[in-house]
This record gives structure tokens, sequence and C-alpha cells, in this order.
């Protein structure tokens, strides 16, 4: 049981302090032509009058699952554009003989040259690791300061990305460089 001094507290404003009237639920009845507008209605004659309280968000975990998939389809493509497709190497332009290399990720080589066509066969593992020997040098192409324009020019090919240099200041092209020409056998 409340003691009637609290309970007549609770109901009465302090002396001295602004008196509020209770609410009765009949406050805008003499503001009846604008009742709809004076209070939020968020759905005052069908439109929706302020902002939704809720959010349409993704999953927690879709930016991830979006992520990790752009990954690995990228990884796949790489891998699969290294591992399927033939690596062609060679020279070309200048004033000499152009000649050409291809070796198939079966490990079937191919020389082409003036002298004619040879053949010959690597282990399908050695074509693989050349390949990916390729694509983790990060090849550019370069002309070398003191190459003429009439110098030939040295390729590597993989999938549908050439790199040409012309000259010999290139160390990583000129490591893959010789890693093929001995694979090929052409030393």
């Amino acid at each position: 049981m409340v003691p009637a001094k609290l309970a007549d507290s609770a109901v009465r404003p302090s002396p001295g302090s602004p008196r509020i009237p209770p609410r009765t639920g009949t406050e805008f009845v003499d503001t009846a032509s604008n009742a709809q507008h004076d209070r939020p209605n968020r759905y005052h004659c069908g439109v929706r009058r302020t902002r939704s309280r809720v959010r349409l968000r993704a999953p927690r975990g879709w930016f991830l699952v979006v992520a990790l998939l752009a990954a690995v389809t990228a990884a796949c493509g790489s891998t699969s554009a290294g591992a399927g497709s033939p690596i062609r190497f060679g020279v070309t332009g200048g004033n000499i003989a152009g000649w050409s290399v291809t070796i198939e990720p079966r490990g079937s080589v191919r020389v082409r040259s003036a002298r004619g066509t040879s053949r010959r066969q690597i282990p399908s593992a050695r074509a693989r690791r050349l390949a990916r020997e390729i694509q983790d040098a990060h090849l550019a192409d370069r002309r070398c300061p003191g190459a003429l324009p009439d110098f030939a020019a040295r390729f590597i090919r993989l999938g549908d990305r050439t790199v040409t240099v012309r000259g010999t200041c290139e160390a990583r092209f000129e490591r893959v460089w010789s890693d093929l020409v001995r694979a090929a056998g052409l030393t």
C-alpha cells in the first residue's frame, strides 16, 4: 500500500513548478480537421511520411562471401590460363631470321626456324614449372638502353600475354629465358 502523501505528490505537482495537464486522449478534439497532421502518422493517406526505422541490410557474411568468391575466381583464372596454355618464346624482328619454340602443357616441344621444324618431349611437370616461373617472374616489356631498333627482340608468351625485351638488361627475363632455352634443348 502506498502512503497517501506519496500517492498525492505523484499526481500533484510541487508548488512553484509549471502545471502539466494529464493526458486524456482527447487533446486533439478541438483540431479535428488537422488531427492527422498534428501527430506523426507514418501512413497518412497511404503515403509514408517518416523514414522507416528498419534498414535493409545484406546478411552479415555477405561481403566476406563475395570477396572470397572473387579471389577464388581470380586464382582459378590465372592458374588455368598458365596451366592450360602453351608457352611460346623466340626471336623476332631485327635483321636476323626469327625462330620460335612452343612448349605444350603436356610437354611436347616444337622448334620452328628457317632450317625447319624439330620436336622433342619434356615431362609435363617441367612444363607446368616453367609456366609457373613465367607467371611468378612478373615480366614486363622493355627496350634496354643501347639496344638499337634493328636489334632482334626476344619474346615470351604465356596465354594471352606476350612480353618482349630488346637487349639484355632485364635480369628476370634473362633467368626465365635461359630456363626455357635449356628446357627446349637449344643449348
